[in-house]
C-alpha cells in the first residue's frame, strides 16, 4: 500500500511538472537558460530540493514549492542532452518537414524525473516531455474556405 502511495506521488510529481512547463500554466517553471545543460528546475521544499542537487547560490537552478502539499514528491526538471554534452530539441532542423531530435533547433525537450515518498518507501518515475513545435509547411498553402 506505501509503495502505490509512493508511486501515485511521483507520478502526480511528474503532472505538475508537465502542466508548469506550459506557457499558460499560473505557477509557471520559467525556463531561465534553454541551452543550457545546466539549468535545473526543482519542485519541493528547500531540504528534499537540496537532497536531490538544489544549489540556492547556482543561477543556472531554481526551485518552485509544490502545489500538492498532501502528496510528498521531489521533481527534477532539466533539458535532455545528445552523449557529446548538447543540449537537444525537438524540430525541423533541416527544413525537410519531419520533426526529429536535433542539437540545432526546435523546441526543448524535458526530461522530468520525480521520486516519490511514503513511509519509507520511494518510487521514481522519469517522463520526456516537448511542447509541440510549429507545424513546417515547405511550399505555399491554401485553404478554400
Amino acid at each position: 500500500m506505501l509503495g502505490e502511495q509512493a508511486f501515485y506521488s511521483a507520478q502526480a510529481g511528474c503532472e505538475e511538472a508537465r502542466a508548469r512547463l506550459c506557457p499558460a500554466a499560473a505557477h509557471r517553471i520559467a525556463d531561465t537558460d534553454p541551452s543550457s545543460t545546466q539549468w535545473r528546475a526543482f519542485i519541493g521544499t528547500l531540504s528534499e530540493a537540496r537532497a536531490a542537487g538544489y544549489d540556492p547560490t547556482n543561477s543556472r537552478h531554481d526551485r518552485y514549492d509544490p502545489l500538492l502539499a498532501d502528496l510528498d514528491y521531489t521533481v527534477v526538471v532539466t533539458h535532455q542532452a545528445d552523449a557529446h554534452g548538447h543540449v537537444v530539441f525537438w524540430g525541423d532542423a533541416d527544413q525537410n518537414g519531419a520533426n526529429e531530435r536535433n542539437a540545432v533547433s526546435g523546441k526543448n525537450i524535458y526530461v522530468i524525473t520525480s521520486t516519490g515518498h511514503a513511509g519509507g518507501f520511494n518510487k521514481c518515475l522519469v517522463m520526456e516531455v516537448v511542447a509541440v513545435p510549429e507545424i513546417t509547411v515547405p511550399s505555399a498553402l491554401y485553404v478554400k474556405g
